[in-house]
């Protein structure tokens, strides 16, 4: 059976041939976990023919549409997968503790924003302090696009994909692609007349996430969440409407997604996507 970050689906038919009174789910052997009467989709990956390449099995969403009967999710999900396109990042992420290096805060409060985007060099895009104590420093640096195309093979050794499913290759080079970020940051805070940079109690641990950034082009299905009140299915994510790639746009999404589980539940109507147009049910 198909498998989606470790859960199997299937859906539960009522009286009716195409009527799904809920989903049942299993994890990664088979193991029931469960009857629920909703499921929230919350990424688009595990619905496109990608997820082929990654798992070598058929992508979960679009084996649980194969199996519910619905024309509606059927022809959603193609529509999804033909437009959609992603932009790729490399993601390294340090830790420092503090009882050991205290220093780096100092360092690290060199740094403009918590998020700060870097322009004008090939590796370094992005800058994010996750956390500065009171344990731990933490930070993850993003490279640019190009940086993850030059490296696309190097996946990282720990990344979900990779251990799962023993990727060939995904080891080679990423010490050497960890350290180019490493010393782009370096480089940065240079720039930006901070203390040096003690080497990391953690790390840089790399993972190349090669979904980071959809670029959707939906037209009238452009909307903040798909529902899908007969299939009892919500889709929610930045890949669904603009501000695209960005959690903004993933937290529009959601709140869109639970705003619309509520009023179905109050027997209010509920905009759904339609191919031909845009109606309320």
């Amino acid at each position: 059976m198909p498998r989606l970050d470790g859960l199997v689906w299937r859906a539960v038919v009522g009286r009716g041939v195409r009527e799904i009174s809920g989903w049942e789910l299993f994890d990664k052997d088979a193991k029931h976990l469960g009857d629920f009467d909703w499921v929230v989709i919350a990424g688009a990956t595990p619905a496109l023919a990608r997820w082929r390449a990654g798992f070598k099995e058929e992508p979960p969403v679009l084996a649980a549409a194969e199996a519910s009967g619905s024309a509606l999710l059927r022809d959603l999900l193609a529509r999804l997968d033909s437009p959609l396109k992603y932009e790729q990042t490399h993601v390294a992420m340090l830790a420092w503790e503090l009882s050991k290096e205290s220093s780096i805060v100092e360092t690290l409060q060199s740094l403009p924003f918590d998020v700060a985007q870097v322009t004008n060099d090939d590796a370094l895009a992005k800058v994010c302090v996750q956390s500065m104590g009171p344990q731990y420093a933490v930070i993850v640096l993003h490279s640019t696009a190009d940086f993850a195309r030059k490296h696309k093979k190097v996946m990282g050794s720990e990344s979900y994909v990779s251990v799962t499913n023993n990727v060939a290759g995904s080891v080679k080079g990423e010490s050497a692609a960890s350290m180019e970020l490493f010393v782009a940051f370096e480089r940065l805070l240079q720039k930006l007349g901070a203390p040096a940079l003690a080497p990391p109690t953690w790390g840089p641990t790399l993972h190349r996430w090669g979904a980071a950034f959809p670029e959707p082009d939906l037209g009238s299905l452009g909307m903040d969440t798909w529902f899908l009140p007969n299939e009892r299915l919500a889709f929610a994510g930045d890949f669904l409407a603009p501000p695209s790639g960005c959690v903004a746009a993933a937290l529009k999404s959601g709140l869109a997604a639970g705003d619309a589980l509520l009023r179905h539940g109050d027997g209010l109507p509920v905009e759904v996507p339609n191919l031909l147009q845009k109606s309320s049910l």
